[in-house]
C-alpha cells in the first residue's frame, strides 16, 4: 500500500491471475441466413375485353393491366369469338362493347345473362341514341357502364375504369330469364300526405330503382332519386321509369315543383337539392362542384332534405361504390328523418350501405325486395321511436 496515493500494490503475480480469470470476449459467430418465407404472388382477376376496335382493344388492355390485381386474358372483336374465348379462358369479367358486327352486345348480353352469368361493364360510346340501350344492359344484369377512353383521357379515365372492372369481377351475379319491372307485386296503399322520400343509388341503382319502383302503388309521396349517372343517360332512365311506373317520373329542372304521384330524377351532370319558395317546395338544379367526386350527388340532395324537411323525410340509400350520401343520410337521420339502407345480398355493390351502416345513418337494414313494404310501415308510423 502506498500512503502518498493511496493505491493498492498488487504483485506481478496476482496481476497475472487476475488477467486470466477474466473471461475473453465472446468471438462474433457468423450469423445463420434468413429463410425467405415464400409469399404467394396475388391471384388477378381475368379480364375479356370484347370491342371490334382494336385500338379501344389495346387502349382497355394498357388501361386494366396496369392495376396488379387484373390482367387481361384476351380480347373478342365480336360477340361470337368472346363466346368461344369465355369456355377457354374463363374470365372473372367482361367488358362488353354495344355496336358490334354480327351480334350487338346487349342480345349477346342477354344470352350470356341466360346460359353462363357472369360480371359484365359496358364500355361504350356514350350518345343519346345508346341511352335505353344501356339502360336494357343494366336492367338484364351488367354490373355497370363506363364511356369508352380516349388516349389523351388515360390519366383522368384510367383509375375509374380499373376500379370499377375491380369490384365488378367480385360481384355475384345470377342467371337471369327476364328484366323489367314486376307489375304484379305492388305493396298496398302508401300514406303520402306531408312524407317526402329521397332516395340515393349508385352502382346497380338503375335496376334496383326500377324493381323497388316497380313495388310502390300509383299514389306515393313526393320523391326525389339522384343516381349517379351520365348527362345523356338521366333523361333516357326518367323516360324508361315514366313507361313503366303508374306515377310520373321526370329529369328533374330548375324548380319542378315537389308534389305526390311524381318522382324527380337528377339530371346527370347537374346537382339537385331541395329549395323552399314560400310555402311550397320545388327542386334546385345547379352547376355546382362535384361532391365526394360526384354530380349529381346524394350528399347534396340529403342534406338540403335534413334542412327543408326534417322528420317528414324518409332517406334510403341503395346499392352503390363508394361513400356518397352515407354522411348525407346520417344528417337526415340527426334532424328526424326515418332512414334505412340496402342490404349486401341483395345489392351490387355494398359500398355506400355499408358506409352508412358504419356511421349509424340507417335506422334499418333491408333487402330491396322487401324495401317497398318497409317503406309503407314507415309512413305508417313516422313518429315511432327510431
Amino acid at each position: 500500500f502506498y500512503p502518498q496515493t493511496g493505491r493498492l500494490r498488487v504483485s506481478k503475480m496476482e496481476a497475472i491471475g487476475a488477467v486470466e480469470q477474466t473471461p475473453a470476449p465472446a468471438v462474433p459467430q457468423p450469423e445463420t441466413p434468413a429463410v425467405a418465407t415464400p409469399v404467394a404472388a396475388p391471384v388477378k382477376k381475368r379480364i375479356l375485353v370484347v370491342d371490334d376496335s382494336k385500338t379501344i382493344c389495346d387502349l382497355l388492355t394498357t388501361i386494366l393491366n396496369k392495376d396488379p390485381e387484373l390482367e387481361v386474358v384476351g380480347t373478342a372483336p365480336n360477340p361470337l369469338a368472346a363466346e368461344k374465348m369465355i369456355a377457354d379462358l374463363k374470365p372473372d369479367v367482361l367488358t362488353l362493347d354495344i355496336h358490334m358486327p354480327e351480334m350487338d352486345g346487349v342480345t349477346f348480353l342477354k344470352q350470356l345473362m341466360q346460359t353462363h352469368p357472369m360480371p359484365v361493364v359496358m364500355i361504350t360510346s356514350v350518345s343519346k341514341e345508346e341511352g335505353p340501350e344501356v339502360l336494357t344492359a343494366l336492367e338484364l344484369g351488367a354490373v355497370d357502364y363506363l364511356q369508352k377512353p380516349v388516349l389523351s383521357e388515360l390519366a383522368q379515365k384510367g383509375p375509374i375504369i380499373r376500379k370499377t372492372v375491380r369490384v365488378a369481377a367480385d360481384v355475384k351475379v345470377h342467371k337471369n330469364n327476364s328484366h323489367g319491372a314486376k307489375p304484379h307485386s305492388r305493396v298496398g296503399a302508401l300514406d303520402y300526405k306531408d312524407s317526402y322520400i329521397c332516395i340515393g343509388a349508385s352502382t346497380g341503382g338503375t335496376r334496383a330503382l326500377t324493381e323497388f319502383f316497380s313495388e310502390l302503388p300509383e299514389q306515393i309521396p313526393p320523391t326525389l332519386v339522384v343516381q349517379h349517372i351520365p348527362p345523356v343517360f338521366s333523361k333516357a332512365f326518367a323516360n324508361r321509369l315514366d313507361e313503366l311506373m303508374p306515377f310520373e317520373v321526370l329529369e328533374a329542372r330548375y324548380c319542378d315543383k315537389i308534389i305526390p304521384n311524381r318522382v324527380l330524377v337528377a339530371p346527370g351532370g347537374k346537382q339537385m337539392a331541395i329549395e323552399k319558395r314560400g310555402q311550397k317546395l320545388v327542386a334546385k338544379i345547379f352547376d355546382g362542384e362535384p361532391v365526394n367526386g360526384h354530380k349529381p350527388s346524394v350528399d347534396v340532395l340529403f342534406e338540403s332534405a335534413a334542412k327543408n324537411l326534417g322528420g317528414k323525410a324518409v332517406g334510403i340509400i341503395m346499392t352503390g361504390m363508394g361513400n356518397d350520401g352515407a354522411a348525407g343520410l346520417l344528417t337526415m337521420r340527426q334532424n328526424g328523418a326515418r332512414t334505412f339502407a340496402q342490404d349486401e345480398a341483395s345489392g351490387v355493390v355494398f359500398g355506400i350501405p355499408k358506409e352508412a351502416i358504419k356511421l349509424g345513418a340507417a335506422e334499418q337494414v333491408v333487402s330491396l325486395d322487401d324495401m317497398a313494404l318497409a317503406l309503407q310501415k314507415i309512413l305508417k308510423n313516422k313518429n315511432g321511436v327510431a
